[in-house]
């Protein structure tokens, strides 16, 4: 039953450190002659410290039927190496080398490759439980949905848990296309992580007219069509996926203070959802995603350094008019009302940041 192969899981995942097996003991250990291949992305970029142990924990999965396509992003470390030394140590690795392009290219680029009826991705500084794949793939197929999903484990840099969560029973929550939806509206407080890539199992057709979009913010960018496109989704409590929080990494320097690239993003994430649910017949969730942009550019707003960047940011009204001016976004804003008092609230903290 599900409930036993959950106790089995708990008492292998006891040990977070992924342990080194060879192609020889691999081929010894029980494979199911009916699991099918599932495509593993890693974008890679300027990881060494953690590459070793995130591609490992990968190898030593209880799921053996992967395909690893390692996307070095234009390393400047030795990641690039390692990537090619890995391949020639387990057959199944793949490596893709480009040049930086962000993280929606990377993924995009292990997406063109991927042969799988599956697709996973991990960033390349966080680690997995050992039975995390084998799980997510269980959870798929008995409960046929198209994405399954785990909790996360937070971990400092040297790979140590920032909380001590208690041990629980195995929680499993379905959420039909409608549950998604209505979401988008009211939020997801129970699945904190449903709006990142990286802990899910996704069958293939999701991605196979999709792509990543949105640079380094390549999450908020897309989900929403992702999400959109889901029939059903099924989620466990048992946390499988070991998210390293670094004080360089991305999300960690966007929370420091938004850069220009970060508000074009979310301007990007925010304009795409809006025209996605209005062509879906959902204007509620329309401008619900409208105001979560408002109040997301607000955030990014006031913490800027706008004096100190003033050339940087000469171009920002600039971006905002071209985002206005879009005929497909503007014929669908009801009202002149709406629109100006979204631009006003947006505009108000970085007007008076200039003026001070």
């Amino acid at each position: 039953t599900m409930q036993d192969k959950s106790a089995i899981i708990k008492q292998r995942a006891t040990s977070n450190e992924p342990r080194a097996t060879s192609n020889e003991q691999r081929a010894t250990s029980h494979e199911p002659k009916s699991w099918p291949l599932i495509s593993v992305i890693v974008p890679v970029y300027n990881t060494e410290k953690y590459l070793d142990k995130c591609i490992s924990s990968i190898l030593n999965q209880t799921y053996t039927n992967l395909e690893v396509i390692l996307v070095d992003d234009g390393s400047t470390d030795n990641c690039p190496a390692m990537c090619d030394e890995w391949a020639k140590r387990d057959s199944r690795i793949r490596v893709i080398h480009k040049p930086n392009g962000g993280l929606d290219t990377a993924r995009n680029a292990g997406l063109d490759a991927a042969q799988g009826e599956f697709i996973g991705t991990i960033d390349s500084d966080d680690f997995v439980a050992l039975e995390f794949y084998e799980r997510l793939y269980t959870l798929i197929t008995e409960h046929d949905a198209d994405i399954s999903m785990c909790a996360v484990i937070r971990v400092n840099e040297d790979g140590t848990r920032m909380n001590n969560l208690p041990e629980t029973e195995p929680e499993y929550t379905e959420l039909s296309h409608e549950d998604l939806m209505n979401g988008f509206l009211n939020g997801f407080p129970k699945f904190p992580h449903i709006g990142v890539s990286w802990n899910k199992l996704y069958k293939a057709e999701i991605f196979r007219t999709l792509r990543f979009a949105g640079g380094n913010h390549e999450d908020s960018a897309t989900y929403h069509r992702i999400l959109g496109s889901c029939r059903k989704n099924i989620s466990t409590t048992e946390r499988l996926y070991y998210y390293r929080r670094r004080e360089n990494s991305i999300m960690c320097k966007t929370r420091r203070g938004f850069q220009l690239s970060d508000l074009q993003s979310y301007i990007y994430a925010g304009k795409d959802s809006y025209e996605y649910f209005m062509n879906m017949g959902r204007a509620d969730i329309a401008d619900m995603c409208l105001r979560r942009l408002g109040g997301a550019l607000r955030y990014g707003l006031n913490n800027m350094n706008y004096l100190q960047n003033r050339g940087e940011f000469a171009c920002l009204p600039d971006t905002f008019r071209k985002m206005m001016l879009s005929r497909s976004f503007m014929t669908k804003l009801r009202g002149v009302k709406l629109a100006l008092c979204w631009l006003r609230s947006i505009f108000r903290p970085f007007t008076c940041k200039e003026n001070n």
